[in-house]
């Protein structure tokens, strides 16, 4: 029996690295949740035909979109945003190309093309939706780091206000350090 130290706790990903912190135990918790949940969604499955191929084809892309959103809620970047994007257009495509088996000749040439053409104007809506997200998560992390200065201005003033207050006789600094107090939110 020994004790285990803070920094051997951990848990093994499927990726095969050591998930320490907790954001990472429920990311990982999570993932686990949806794979099992899938997999008891597909054993439910009693369809025939293309409608079993459509229901398939879903719960492939279901957990990469999952997956894709996890990581955007854990960590909101505008290549985790790109992800999911494509994500769900890779799972649409797959979809709109099973959808299309049922058909024949042109008209099966036609439903093809258009799933790609879907797909590539998908793809370029994530690239475009990319830039707005940069954009989005940039100012507000602007606003944030404003809004963190803006608070620590009153404290650098109070401070400042104190030591000028510390210079002073003690007649005085009880007084200077009350009004300190009043002026700068210190209460």
């Amino acid at each position: 029996f020994r004790l285990v130290g803070p920094q051997e706790l951990g848990v093994l990903t499927l990726d095969g690295t050591l998930a320490h912190d907790a954001e990472q135990y429920r990311s990982l918790g999570a993932e686990m949740l949806l794979q099992n949940e899938l997999k008891l969604d597909a054993d439910k499955l009693v369809l025939e035909g293309r409608p079993r191929e459509l229901c398939n084809e879903r719960a492939r892309g279901e957990p990469d979109i999952q997956v894709a959103e996890l990581q955007m809620q854990s960590e909101p970047t505008a290549d985790n945003d790109e992800k999911v994007r494509l994500a769900k257009a890779e799972a649409a495509y797959s979809r709109g190309l099973i959808a299309c088996k049922d058909m024949d000749g042109q008209a099966r040439k036609v439903c093809r093309a258009e799933a790609a053409t879907v797909y590539e104007d998908a793809k370029q809506e994530a690239k475009l939706q990319r830039k707005v997200a940069e954009v989005t998560l940039r100012s507000e992390a602007q606003v944030r780091e404003r809004t963190a200065e803006a608070n620590r201005i009153p404290q650098r003033q109070y401070d400042a206000a104190r030591q000028r207050c510390d210079a002073l006789p003690p007649e005085g600094r009880a007084n200077c350090i009350a009004d300190a107090k009043t002026r700068f939110g210190q209460l």
